[in-house]
């Protein structure tokens, strides 16, 4: 018949935790491990004492324009250099709107418009001109400008980012009214000045010229009239 005794089994209570600790350490079984309030099963020990996060710190945000014409992607650019891409939607969603950020005069009478894209993913823009609704623009998802011809001053011109999903909606960062800048007209302005200023320099000069040459031809008759003798008569007296 076994007795216990309680003194002796608290007293090698410390060795069977000890035992016990060393047997689960040995079996091949998950190891439950906690670190720094953060709890993982696993069925290896780390190397470190601390469980190690790569945070967006340890990255670099890429080189990308929403400004620009690119030839990538943001995507695209983030798989090959390893950067991050600022918040963009994807593609089962409408896109955002994009922003026009001017309508400028071009050569031959044609007119530029230039926009920065949304956050969002867009495959084509649309461009449409006041009054000309039903004859829409359509490129690519890369482009940031476009030129067009037939835009009159005083037209408003729009552009829309498109995907699979939707269109973006109007608004007035999408839009823009083609106006002529008041410096455009400078350069024409100045020359129209600086020729009427040469054509009122070239009659001032002018006038004075024939005033002073009047001038001398009425001195000299008065000089040789003033010489004759005062003793001598048509009827040859003296």
């Amino acid at each position: 018949m076994l007795i216990w005794n309680p003194t002796l089994l608290l007293l090698r209570l410390p060795v069977l935790l000890i035992c016990l600790r060393e047997s689960s350490s040995a079996s091949d079984g998950p190891i439950h491990l906690v670190f720094d309030d953060y709890e993982e099963t696993t069925t290896t020990p780390p190397d470190n004492k601390y469980h190690v996060t790569r945070s967006a710190g340890d990255y670099k945000i890429c080189d990308y324009d929403l400004c620009v014409a690119q030839e990538e992607s943001c995507q695209d650019i983030a798989a090959k250099m390893g950067c991050l891409c600022p918040g963009i939607t994807p593609q089962t969603e409408p896109p955002h709107t994009p922003q026009v950020t001017g309508v400028s005069p071009a050569e031959s009478g044609q007119v530029t418009v230039h926009w920065c894209a949304p956050f969002s993913f867009v495959s084509q823009y649309r461009v449409t001109v006041e009054g000309k609704e039903g004859q829409s623009h359509v490129f690519e998802g890369m482009s940031r400008n476009v030129t067009l011809a037939g835009i009159k001053v005083g037209q408003r011109v729009c552009v829309q980012a498109m995907n699979s999903a939707g269109v973006s909606s109007l608004s007035e960062e999408s839009c823009s009214t083609y106006r002529l800048e008041k410096h455009a007209n400078t350069p024409l302005v100045a020359g129209v000045i600086a020729g009427g200023l040469g054509f009122i320099l070239l009659l001032t000069v002018t006038a004075l010229i024939l005033w002073r040459r009047k001038a001398c031809c009425k001195g000299g008759t008065d000089n040789h009239q003033g010489l004759r003798n005062p003793s001598f008569s048509t009827d040859g007296t003296l």
